[in-house]
């Protein structure tokens, strides 16, 4: 499992977290970074 899927992963199970808290903007999935 890569680290995009592992992070939306987690993310799913927390969905209580604040990711723009975290530094990830909104659409960051979507950045060439993680593609």
């Amino acid at each position: 499992m890569d680290l995009k899927s592992s992070l939306l992963k987690l993310f799913a199970e927390y969905p209580n977290v604040d990711l723009h808290a975290m530094g990830f903007p909104q659409g960051w999935e979507n950045e060439s970074l993680w593609k």
